[in-house]
Order: C-alpha cells, then structure tokens, then sequence
C-alpha cells in the first residue's frame, strides 16, 4: 500500500525522531526482544472518494503508529517525535502526495506480560 511507504519514508526522515530510535521502525510488529525505543505502524483501513462518473484519486487511510519503551519517558519520548515528524504534515514522501494528516487519538498503555510501554497515536492521512 503506497501511504505505508509514504509513512516509513516520514518517520525514517524526520531525525529527531530516528535519534531516539535509530532504524528501529518496523510494519506492524516488533521483533523478538527489541531493543527500545522503538516504532511500529501500519494501516488500519483505507478509504477512497468517489465522484460521480470518475475517481477523485483521493484517499484516507487510518494509521496506527505506536511508540514503545521499556518505561513510560522512553515511551513517551518517541510518541512526542513520533507526533512532531506527522501531525499536520503536508508533502510528497516516497512518491506519495499527502495532503494533510489529522492526529485523532492518543493514549497510552502497558503490557505486563511484555514489560513495555506504548504510546499509541491513530492518524487520517489523506493523500493522492
């Protein structure tokens, strides 16, 4: 799906970011012990505009993009970064026309099982 490389290509470009996390942007899932902090996203659906006999091109995907640490302020670090390289952001990014993308949740959770906190982000990105 074109807006994922679009997203990868924001997150790895935005060095504030990639300070924190290095390369540790993945699709979807962490590896196996990872090493924190690290980044996951992937699109939870996709949406397109119709026009009466033509396609508009447009479309909206809703995006997760989750920040983890092994306490909340590493967790917490990465979400700021995470938030500052995409909310509002407008531009072209691995030959993806993105008009706009709109923060529309956050919030935070722990996992007691994996130790790890995340702080989760859903995101409208609405591109061409």
């Amino acid at each position: 799906m074109e807006v994922l490389k679009a997203i990868k290509t924001r997150l790895n470009a935005y060095t504030a970011l990639t300070n924190l996390v290095s390369n540790r942007i993945y699709h979807k899932i962490l590896p196996q012990n990872p090493v924190y902090p690290a980044v996951t996203y992937y699109v939870v659906s996709n949406t397109y505009d119709w026009a009466m006999g033509s396609d508009t091109g447009l479309q909206h995907a809703r995006v997760q993009v989750s920040a983890f640490g092994a306490d909340d302020s590493v967790a917490a670090d990465a979400a700021t970064q995470v938030k500052a390289a995409l909310k509002r952001w407008t531009g072209t990014a691995a030959g993806v026309t993105v008009q706009a993308i709109f923060m529309e949740n956050e919030f935070d959770f722990y996992d007691p099982e994996t130790e790890d906190w995340q702080f989760i982000h859903d995101y409208m990105v609405h591109y061409r």
